[in-house]
């Protein structure tokens, strides 16, 4: 599966929820921002 994968990006919003969830915002943002970054890339092809 490529890094950009769209199902990866999914993966990465259920990891920052459980981080919310946990009360660790900083990950929960870092993991945010990964999923972001792979729907920008997997969508602009």
């Amino acid at each position: 599966m490529p890094s950009n994968h769209p199902d990866l990006a999914v993966s990465h919003l259920n990891f920052a929820a459980c981080y919310e969830k946990m009360g660790d915002y900083t990950t929960a943002l870092k993991a945010l921002k990964n999923a972001y970054q792979i729907q920008q890339k997997a969508f602009e092809e």
